[in-house]
């Protein structure tokens, strides 16, 4: 009878290790990649992303050209401040830049390498309706080995979108929490053309 408890709480232990371990691995996974020690005041580098203890700078800059037929075309050096707590970021063919949050909120820089067709000529920032929405996301944003898709992020009712139009930028805020709306704007506004 002795026997039987002993290997009843050893077996309860090594259950209550399991769920341990398990909850452990599930929250490691799920961290931020600006993740930073306050008390470390130098930024550390992540691809185009430096992170300080309280903001993320993205700089993007690229020498590499794009063909079309025979035009070459050279990507847009452009740096953006993003807010902290980003999961994941997606750069497609240096135009399209998706910087991925928790909760199901991101961040979409769209450049325009095409000078010609850069219409916009001043700074125009709404709400956009749910057409231009999907015409904004219609391309693959995505590599095959990214577990995020902008595409496949649900926009939740309560939740809010903003698009920023600019000569040879579109900016969307999708899927953002009321709360954190007014942080990621105040993002989308630091947005510079780099030469």
């Amino acid at each position: 009878m002795l026997l039987k408890k002993i290997n009843n709480m050893q077996l309860k232990n090594y259950f209550i290790y399991i769920i341990l371990v398990l909850s452990i691995y599930s929250t490691s996974c799920n961290r931020y990649i600006d993740a930073v020690a306050e008390k470390d005041k130098l930024p550390k580098t992540v691809g185009y992303l430096t992170v300080y203890p309280d903001s993320n700078l993205f700089s993007y800059k690229s020498n590499v050209a794009l063909t079309r037929d025979i035009e070459k075309i050279y990507p847009k050096s452009f740096k953006i401040t993003l807010p902290k707590d980003l999961k994941y970021y997606e750069v497609v063919g240096s135009t399209e830049f998706v910087f991925y949050y928790a909760n199901n909120q991101a961040v979409m820089v769209k450049v325009d390498l095409d000078r010609k067709s850069s219409a916009i000529k001043n700074y125009l920032s709404y709400v956009p309706n749910d057409q231009e929405i999907e015409q904004i996301v219609q391309s693959k944003l995505a590599s095959a080995q990214s577990k995020y898709d902008i595409k496949k992020i649900r926009i939740a009712a309560k939740n809010k979108q903003y698009v920023v139009k600019e000569k040879g930028v579109l900016l969307l805020l999708y899927n953002i929490q009321p709360k954190n709306h007014d942080i990621f704007v105040k993002s989308l506004k630091s947005f510079d053309w780099q030469p």
